[in-house]
C-alpha cells in the first residue's frame, strides 16, 4: 500500500522539477493519512475488508467501476473511481478519490 499511496500523491510524477522538501512533506502526507484511516476506521487492523475473491466476482459480474465507502489504504485495484467520507487532499486527484458525503448520484448502478 506504501507504493500506491506515493504513486497517487500529487507531487509524484510531476511536471516540473520540485523542491526535495517536497518529497519530505509527501512522506508526511502519508504517514498522516494512515494516521487519519486508523483513526476513522476504529481499526487499525482494518479486518473489515472484503476479500478480494468476492470483490473480483462483482467486478466480473456486475461491471463495477466505483467503490463506495472508500479506505484509502484499503481500496481494491480494480476499481477506478472511489468515493469515501474522510481522506487526505494530497491523494484526491491521482487515486480518484472523491469525498462528497456520498450523493444519492453515487449509488446509480451500483445495486441491481
Amino acid at each position: 500500500m506504501f507504493w500506491r499511496l506515493t504513486a497517487w500523491h500529487e507531487i509524484t510524477n510531476p511536471q516540473r522539477v520540485v523542491p526535495i522538501e517536497s518529497y519530505d512533506k509527501r512522506a508526511k502526507d502519508i504517514y498522516d493519512a494512515i494516521q487519519q484511516t486508523k483513526t476513522e476506521s476504529g481499526d487499525a487492523s482494518l479486518c473489515w475488508a472484503a476479500d478480494k475473491t468476492l470483490l473480483d466476482i462483482l467486478v466480473d459480474e456486475r461491471g463495477g467501476t466505483m467503490e463506495l465507502f472508500s479506505n484509502i489504504l484499503n481500496t481494491y485495484h480494480r476499481f477506478s473511481e472511489r468515493r469515501a467520507l474522510y481522506t487526505h487532499r494530497a491523494f484526491q486527484k491521482h487515486a480518484k478519490l472523491y469525498v462528497d458525503g456520498l450523493p444519492d448520484e453515487a449509488f446509480k448502478g451500483c445495486a441491481a
